[in-house]
């Protein structure tokens, strides 16, 4: 329901953000404006799934400025930005750092509807990627570290024997550990293993890149092959 989505508009100009902040309130959004990016930067954190509608001329800082500083606090909401009269590194710029979309002064409101509509709905797609990821990083957190190293290597397909022998521990004692990990990873199959430690970006909890252990494991595989 759009009464639970956010729209943060932030324009300067008066005539400007009052006529945005009706056309938004009007097709039944959450509108939260603000005549001055400082205020709104001040105003954290945004509640998601929401867009920002940012102008890039200002008169304290400009929009480049403001979505330095939204990366920088680590803010996720979608940006598109408002522009009269930008130069094209400006617009390079800002898609670069993330941007949405970038629309021109004076802007279609169907467009720009349009375009706040998409912005939202990925907002919505990339909250339930982080609460996803989180409540598999916190499932990880939960292992043993003797079962997060079992876990490593079923990630990476190595049979028990295998496992075993690069672990220094019985195959017998892997089969337990392995039971453990897929019961609280809430798996079934090594694959499934895998695709969580993809979708992790493989980095555990504690930001250690598991890439080397991959490729240890992958030589230990290969070898045994």
């Amino acid at each position: 329901m759009k009464s639970s989505q956010h729209v943060y508009l932030i324009d300067d100009d008066p005539s400007v953000l009052e006529a945005l902040a009706l056309s938004f309130t009007l097709e039944g959004y959450e509108v939260h404006a603000f005549s001055d990016c400082l205020t709104f930067l001040a105003s954290f954190p945004v509640l998601h799934p929401a867009v920002i509608v940012l102008d890039m001329q200002m008169q304290s800082l400009n929009g480049l400025d403001v979505q330095v500083e939204l990366l920088r606090t680590g803010n996720s909401a979608p940006i598109v930005f408002l522009s009269g009269q930008s130069y094209p590194p400006q617009i390079v710029s800002a898609l670069k750092n993330g941007a949405f979309d970038f629309l021109f002064k004076p802007v279609d409101l169907d467009l720009l509807m349009l375009t706040a509509e998409r912005a939202i709905a990925l907002d919505e797609t990339q909250q339930d990627f982080r609460s996803t990821a989180a409540e598999l990083r916190a499932r990880y957190a939960r292992l043993t570290p003797r079962e997060q190293d079992v876990c490593i290597c079923l990630a990476q397909g190595l049979a028990s024997k295998n496992i075993a022998t690069h672990l220094g521990i019985s195959s017998a004692t892997v089969k337990i550990h392995k039971s453990r990990v897929f019961e609280k990873m809430s798996v079934h199959t090594s694959t499934e293993l895998l695709k969580i430690f993809l979708l992790l970006n493989l980095l555990t909890p504690q930001g250690v890149d598991l890439r080397d252990t991959f490729k240890s494991s992958t030589a230990i595989f290969q070898n045994a092959h």
